[in-house]
């Protein structure tokens, strides 16, 4: 998940290849899977204007709905900044109790659209969200 998030955080605007490497890494949709829809992405790509559902994965990386599908389970918004055009950021919490204490964990993301800054925030809180559960088990 790491290189993931380093890509998204490197891209300066959101893609149907990034959007199908979440896919891959997130839902376990097979490489060859994603492989064919890009292919054919490819060759169509303007999409059937009256074909609003995409079945291959959802366009994370360009749409704000579709990255807050990746929000994990009890994280929240807390914080969420547009620099008109410039910069975003957005910032996550979950609150949560361990050993007896309450504490917070924090994910953050930034980057030059909205929707890649939400999936960069989404997906390290994710990642802290395994970890957690790796100590856990």
């Amino acid at each position: 998940m790491d290189e993931l998030i380093k890509r998204l955080a490197a891209a300066s605007e959101g893609s149907r290849g990034l959007d199908a490497a979440i896919e891959i890494d997130i839902e376990g949709v097979s490489q060859s899977e994603c492989n064919q829809y890009l292919a054919a992405i490819e060759r169509h790509p303007k999409p059937n204007p009256w074909d609003c559902f995409d079945p291959c994965c959802p366009h994370y990386t360009t749409s704000i709905d579709a990255a807050l599908t990746l929000l994990p389970e009890g994280w929240k918004i807390t914080h969420a900044f547009w620099d008109a055009g410039a910069t975003a950021t957005f910032c996550l919490t979950k609150k949560e109790r361990v050993k007896g204490e309450d504490t917070n964990r924090y994910s953050g993301g930034i980057s030059s659209t909205p929707a890649l800054a939400l999936c960069i925030a989404c997906l390290k809180a994710r990642k802290e969200a395994q970890a957690i559960e790796a100590e856990d088990a």
